[in-house]
């Protein structure tokens, strides 16, 4: 074979090398779900291809990672802390010689003449938390597409939504150094816990001990009489709010009311800086108020002429009718969000459409969703008749089901703007718990306590089962960085029916509350999002 014959023949294997054998070794390498002429780019920061009309080449199959944070708000309740509507007569001091003032039906024939009637009772506190504060949350995308069809899987992590609020009178707060020295040094010993003497000087105080007289402290509380401040009315109040109350001085120099039912503190022991014993007291002069003028003041013993005694007498005509309010009241609300979907999306074919440049793109979806709303509600009251009391109620709402998707987006050389509308026919499993712990300073019987009701704690729970549509709608504008990172900001909208808020099942009823039927509120979350897409 001469050389000029043997150059034909390489030339002849090179050819067919280029256009026979070579497709087939390089599908040796390609993704198995991909088609031809699909390849994994590493090149992350490789700078931004375009085609003819300026617009970045999209690749045709890869693999989707997507993060965003989230500064969401969600819409709150109007809450009112007690039964709604509910309302109650204040505590009569001074009942009148002929016409009853409460529920009680008490009168004095030795008063002269009436006094003028009560007030009315509305519950103090009608805007308490939820409110529409704003959280931080994570959303990640992780997902696959091929030739035109992708799936996806998306994890919502929050975000988590909280308000707090104290209501009543604020304690004061007296800083225990003088300006420009450090504080002072504890000290020992007996302390008198009377608030202002001589004018100016505070001499003792609830927290952490008191310090030399005149110099202050922290935490001084404000209610001095045992009288609280923040009124809770209760659906069946009539029914439980009766006892023997001691307000009054009934010496012969009687001088009015000298205490109401709340514990107040007279006197804290402090060893280096530590409360090791507490003196209480509750109340007037420590005998039950004789509200109705008779010679017995509640209960007592008869006697004959030779002093033994023949029976016991309870006068059940001293009775009073108590208002409860607290000192102090906490409330607490948290709203968290958390979820998983799988999509399956299409991208729409518009290339028949007769435009010189297809800047719009289409994409419908379906898949399945889990979304979870729990709700927490607490509140926590200090001081007054019942002492303290709290209750924590969680709603956890447990939506699942199938969810579709229409998604729009518009490419103008690297910004591309998208709209992602999503719906979802969700089933509403809802599980509730409610702790609940009321009136730990009840003695039945005792002044200034209630005749029938004790300390009591429950626990309960509940299921609700509902059907929660579900509507969220996603704005988005990217900017495509480089070949493979898009930077990316914001809008989410989500719409939520038929969910339970944890405020809005307590049932305000004594003595141990208790839990309503869920299901029948909604929420509306909304907020900015942030973050990045990876295309690999």
């Amino acid at each position: 074979m001469t050389f000029r014959t043997l150059h034909k023949w390489i030339a002849a294997i090179a050819l067919a090398a280029a256009t026979g054998y070579g497709p087939a070794a390089h599908a040796q390498v390609e993704d198995a779900y991909c088609g031809p002429d699909c390849y994994a780019d590493a090149q992350w920061f490789a700078p931004v291809d375009f085609d003819y009309n300026c617009l970045p080449i999209q690749k045709d199959c890869g693999y989707i990672f997507n993060y965003n944070r989230l500064v969401w708000t969600m819409s709150g309740e109007r809450v009112t802390i007690g039964a709604r509507g509910a309302t109650e007569t204040s505590e009569v001091i001074y009942y009148g010689q002929t016409v009853p003032l409460d529920s009680t039906g008490t009168t004095n024939p030795f008063a002269e003449g009436d006094p003028p009637p009560p007030y009315t009772i509305t519950n103090g506190v009608q805007e308490a938390p939820p409110d529409a504060n704003f959280g931080w949350g994570t959303r990640y995308e992780f997902g696959y597409q091929s030739g035109g069809c992708s799936w996806t899987v998306g994890i919502l992590d929050g975000p988590s939504c909280s308000a707090t609020q104290v209501y009543g009178f604020n304690e004061m707060v007296i800083p225990n150094s003088w300006p420009g020295t450090d504080d002072l040094p504890l000290i020992d010993g007996q302390l008198s816990f009377n608030g202002f003497q001589n004018g100016n000087a505070i001499v003792a105080a609830t927290g952490i001990g008191a310090l030399l007289n005149g110099i202050g402290s922290a935490g001084y509380s404000t209610s001095h009489f045992g009288f609280g401040s923040v009124h809770v009315n209760f659906s069946n109040g009539g029914d439980f709010l009766f006892g023997f109350r001691d307000y009054l001085d009934q010496s012969e120099a009687g001088v009015g009311t000298i205490g109401g039912p709340g514990i107040q503190v007279t006197a804290l022991t402090v060893v280096n800086g530590q409360v090791t014993a507490v003196t209480t007291l509750t109340g007037g002069d420590g005998i039950p108020d004789n509200l109705d003028g008779d010679t017995v003041f509640a209960y007592g013993v008869l006697v004959d002429a030779d002093d033994n005694v023949i029976g016991l007498i309870t006068d059940f005509g001293d009775l009073a009718n108590f208002n409860v309010a607290f000192d102090q009241l906490t409330v607490r609300n948290r709203t968290e969000t958390d979820g998983v979907e799988l999509m399956k999306t299409w991208d729409l074919d518009n290339s028949h459409l007769p435009v010189k440049e297809q800047r719009n793109h289409f994409q419908i979806g379906a898949g399945v969703r889990y979304l979870k709303i729990k709700d927490t509600f607490f509140w926590d009251g200090r001081g007054g008749i019942l002492g303290r009391s709290y209750q924590e109620t969680i709603a956890d709402n447990n939506i699942v089901g199938p969810q579709i998707r229409a998604n729009w987006n518009r490419q103008d050389k690297k910004w591309n703007l998208g709209l992602d509308a999503r719906c979802m026919l969700g089933y509403n499993v809802t599980n509730m718990n409610q702790k609940a712990a009321i009136g730990e300073n009840l003695a039945p019987g005792q002044p200034n306590s209630l005749l029938y009701m004790q300390p009591t704690y429950a626990s309960r729970g509940g299921q609700n089962n509902e059907f929660s549509p579900t509507v969220e709608l996603r704005a988005e504008a990217r900017y495509q960085v480089t070949r493979a990172l898009a930077l990316k900001l914001g809008y989410t909208a989500m719409y939520v029916d038929n969910i339970t808020r944890s405020s809005e099942v307590v049932v305000y009823q004594l003595p141990d509350l208790g839990l309503a039927s869920g299901g029948q509120q909604d929420i509306f979350i909304n907020g900015v999002d942030f973050g990045f897409e990876i295309l690999h």
